[in-house]
């Protein structure tokens, strides 16, 4: 079996609205994902050829587990609205948007290329986010430039591709290495102390 390119929205995790590591934080971003419609992305722009991610390396590397499944990927704008309100994301000036819990704005700055498939996700992505009450700005500009503001961390959020390296999921997890972090792969800049160990021990 052949492996599978896996595409997804990675986070700075040092962008001032939406990264870091504190609760509310954490909430923000899962109620992000809670309201992003990934049925619709694969019946509809991708004419239902994928299949929903279950980890971060595709069917076909050895350590995929075909009856693995997670709830990340899960389509739930009740629960991302109920994770909003609980944490402080709420319309407190009645502008139909929600605000940071200290009262400032909070917006999206989502980025994208101008082919005519990415204007598709794009609009996937503003109803998906007006849905659960959060304003979201579509950024356009060429690939390489996104790539080279990518590695630079400056951008809050991108939809990017990635395909095993390796035979196995080793390769996969480069991009969630902290050390890593602005290079490499990590374009989240994702550190996480308990996940750099185990990286280490399976590396």
């Amino acid at each position: 079996e052949a492996a599978l390119d896996v595409n997804f929205v990675f986070f700075n995790m040092e962008d001032a609205q939406i990264g870091g590591y504190t609760a509310e934080k954490v909430a923000l971003r899962r109620a992000i994902s809670l309201g992003y419609k990934t049925e619709d992305e694969i019946s509809i722009i991708r004419k239902n050829q994928a299949i929903p991610a279950q980890t971060p390396y595709s069917p076909g590397v050895v350590g995929y587990d075909p009856d693995f499944r997670t709830s990340a990927n899960e389509y739930n704008p009740a629960k991302a609205k109920a994770l909003l309100d609980m944490f402080g994301y709420v319309d407190r000036d009645g502008d139909g948007y929600r605000e940071m819990p200290d009262g400032s704005p909070l917006v999206l700055q989502h980025n994208s290329t101008p082919g005519g498939q990415d204007a598709q996700y794009d609009e996937l992505w503003k109803r998906s986010m007006d849905e659960i009450g959060l304003k979201l700005n579509i950024n356009k500009a060429k690939w390489p430039d996104l790539l080279k503001m990518a590695y630079a961390g400056k951008l809050m959020m991108w939809r990017i591709g990635n395909s095993a390296a390796s035979p196995d999921a080793e390769s996969s997890f480069t991009n969630l290495y902290g050390p890593n972090s602005g290079l490499k792969g990590n374009l989240s800049r994702l550190k996480l102390a308990a996940l750099d160990r185990l990286y280490e021990k399976v590396r």
